[in-house]
């Protein structure tokens, strides 16, 4: 029982004398390092062990031939070096976005007579050339807003064709009207001339073009 205690004591003895572990840290190795330099260092014999004279020559040895080998005695590890240009940190700086301007009254009002008051019916539509067709009933007027001039861009027959909805094309020079007979007409703004006509095989009216 006595052995049993002596070698558990031993043991706990044994386990509190234990060093930490510790982590080491590797620094970043550039070229200009010299491994063999520092090794030189380090494996030096003790200088208590060595004569005033000796350790005052081997001192000048080193040092004469480390200026002529252009090597760094005074910093043998290189570590990385902070950026000497200073950051500006105004981009990041965060702005709380103004508030948009909202008019309190119209800029401009189109007169519509005839158009048609209908949410299946598309009605409108704005070109990339800044020309906005219009449907008003059998007709389709184009405004230019560059110089606020009003022009009629189709007349078709009133019993029959309708407009319900027009769409330009990506050109801003061509405009489809889609009509109540279920067919699509395509009309040229610049030369104001019908360009082709597509039949519809369906009895619905054409209330949209996409």
């Amino acid at each position: 029982m006595d052995a049993g205690l002596a070698n558990s004591s031993f043991v706990r003895a044994t386990r509190s004398t234990r060093p930490p572990s510790r982590d080491r840290f590797i620094p970043i190795r550039p070229r200009e390092m010299d491994f063999v330099f520092a090794s030189g260092i380090c494996n030096d014999a003790n200088p208590n062990m060595l004569s005033s004279s000796s350790n005052s020559s081997s001192k000048a040895y080193r040092n004469h031939l480390a200026q002529a080998l252009n090597i760094n005695t005074t910093q043998i590890f290189s570590f990385r070096n902070n950026s000497s240009i200073p950051v500006s940190i105004d981009h990041f700086v965060l702005e709380a976005p103004r508030p948009r301007y909202i008019p309190q009254k119209p800029e401009r009002t189109l007169a519509a007579p005839g158009v048609a008051d209908d949410y299946c019916f598309n009605v409108l539509d704005w070109g990339s050339k800044n020309v906005l067709a219009i449907a008003l009933e059998y007709k389709v007027h184009l405004w230019d807003a560059s110089n606020n001039t009003v022009y009629q861009l189709a007349k078709l027959d009133e019993q029959t064709d309708l407009v319900m909805s027009v769409k330009w094309a990506l050109d801003g020079r061509r405009v489809a009207a889609g009509l109540y007979n279920s067919d699509v007409q395509l009309w040229d703004s610049v030369a104001n001339k019908l360009v082709n006509t597509l039949r519809g095989c369906h009895r619905s009216g054409v209330g949209v073009l996409d």
